[in-house]
């Protein structure tokens, strides 16, 4: 997967653990490549509700009406039930995160349904994830959540993580964990969908902090930093 484009003209009730909102996607394509995509605007701008839309499309129940909505992967259509298979809602609502088993477990059941060639180590070591926070449920993990929930759905085969909307306020109290996620695509060639609040970006700096990460991938499949 290389390009990602939603084309929609609907209504989406979207919500997170600090929000809700009632998003409406007016006739627009969003066209999205691999690496981090930043959808800035306000929670009601659209940024939110493809992002809620896509990944949870399969949890949504009662009347939604979301036939004027299409998908492309690479230029070809996929359905949004297919769509939301690879993707994962970086939320506690997301059913994967929502069960009280620990993140290791998680990740280890993961790591065997996919086979991808990495040990629990190995993922730990490029979330960044804390070894003490590794036996507890993601709902326990504090300001790391974003981190284990990002490692977790990538143990599980998702090739698309999708935030819920960020404010300003909340964006910049999360900016470490968030840099470090960032980098992620950058070596995974995963895509990450990031609604927020428009505010300078220079006020949030990136830096290089996946050195271990780039190691994994060199040691694990031969992947060279371009």
């Amino acid at each position: 997967m290389n390009q990602l484009t939603f084309q929609g003209n609907c209504i989406v009730y979207c919500k997170s653990s600090f929000y809700s909102a009632c998003d409406t996607i007016d006739n627009r394509e969003f066209t999205f490549h691999q690496g981090v995509n930043f959808l800035d605007g306000s929670i009601d701008s659209g940024g939110f509700g493809v992002s809620y839309l896509i990944s949870m499309y399969n949890t949504l129940r009662g009347y939604r009406d979301f036939s004027e909505c299409a998908a492309f992967v690479d230029g070809h259509p996929i359905s949004l039930k297919r769509l939301a298979e690879r993707c994962c809602y970086i939320d506690f609502s997301y059913p994967l995160f929502s069960s009280r088993k620990t993140v290791k477990k998680l990740i280890l059941q993961g790591l065997k349904r996919t086979r991808l060639p990495y040990s629990c180590m190995d993922i730990q070591n490029l979330f960044g994830l804390d070894p003490a926070r590794m036996d507890r449920a993601v709902s326990a993990t504090g300001n790391e959540r974003y981190q284990a929930m990002t490692a977790i759905g990538f143990c599980h085969g998702k090739d698309v993580f999708c935030f819920p909307w960020f404010s300003a306020k909340r964006f910049q109290l999360q900016q470490i964990r968030l840099n470090y996620i960032f980098q992620i695509p950058e070596i995974l060639r995963k895509f990450v969908l990031f609604p927020m609040e428009t505010f300078p970006m220079e006020t949030f700096p990136m830096k290089k902090t996946l050195e271990k990460g780039f190691e994994i991938l060199k040691n694990s499949l031969g992947w060279e930093r371009e």
